[in-house]
């Protein structure tokens, strides 16, 4: 659900976070990617610096209705003459959060406001929160940038994926044939004491289920030295070969230990 008088695109991505409470569950990082549209930012230049403020509010509630964490801050936008071009080219600007919370179902709770022309946007965005130390083999969302979404200049990037991505991530989810797509989580495995491969398979399906596209890796149990710890993964696809329409990203992990279990998550995307 949303109100559009300052629209904006929401993606968030739930990761293994740090410890909580003696004996409870690790909280997990919500990182949360904002895209807001430029067409109703009101930029006001003077001696060649193209200012405006964005007042931001992100909040999680639990099932209960409690705010478990969030807050209100402000992002005061700066730009030079080659930026501001750059985000009225790519048609916004990117901006990056994170949250911390326990395991369970949350409503994310988003608000923008555009302090020059007073243009305000929500978003109200369900996520399910999993507990990555239950299960033997357990998974982070996905992060996916691309090289046409890279053109959006991020305000602050998330160092997170400074590393394992060749852009921020970005919550587009429509992309032009032949753009170049990345894609990075993290695979927990909670069974690395007893030694065992771990695979991982990211596929693409067309609207028809057909896989138009399969990779695969492998990681050894003994990457995390017997410690419960997660696998890096990053891929990349070329999207050429994709004809226009809509399709599913799926990454899958397998276990190879006892019972072989598996995680996955799915992205919806299309090609135009």
């Amino acid at each position: 659900m949303a109100v559009s008088g300052l629209p904006m695109t929401v993606f968030a991505a739930p990761f293994k976070g740090s410890a909580a409470r003696p004996g409870a569950s690790p909280n997990a990082t919500v990182n949360i990617t904002l895209e807001l549209d430029a067409s109703r930012l009101k930029f006001v230049e003077q001696n060649g610096v193209f200012t405006d403020k964005i007042e931001l509010s992100l909040f999680a509630a639990d099932a209960s209705d409690k705010i478990r964490d969030g807050g209100q801050d402000e992002l005061d936008l700066k730009l030079r003459s080659q930026t501001h071009d750059a985000v009225q080219k790519a048609g916004g600007i990117r901006i990056t959060r994170a949250l911390e919370v326990p395991p369970g179902k949350y409503q994310m709770r988003i608000g923008a406001r555009e302090t020059n022309g007073g243009a305000v946007g929500t978003v109200v965005y369900d996520l399910d929160v999993p507990d990555f130390s239950k299960s033997d083999i357990t998974m982070s969302g996905i992060a996916v940038s691309s090289a046409f979404a890279s053109r959006m200049p991020t305000a602050n990037p998330d160092p997170l994926f400074k590393d394992v991505l060749p852009a921020a991530p970005t919550a587009m989810r429509e992309f032009p044939r032949g753009d170049a797509l990345a894609l990075f989580a993290e695979v927990y495995d909670n069974a690395a004491s007893i030694s065992h491969r771990v695979g991982i398979t990211t596929s693409v399906l067309s609207d028809e289920g057909k896989v138009v596209y399969t990779t695969s890796d492998e990681r050894k149990s003994e990457e995390l030295q017997g410690s419960r710890g997660g696998y890096g993964y990053s891929t990349q696809i070329a999207t050429a070969q994709f004809p226009p329409g809509r399709y599913v990203l799926r990454v899958e992990a397998k276990s190879y230990a006892k019972n072989n279990p598996t995680a996955s998550r799915e992205i919806e995307f299309r090609i135009k």
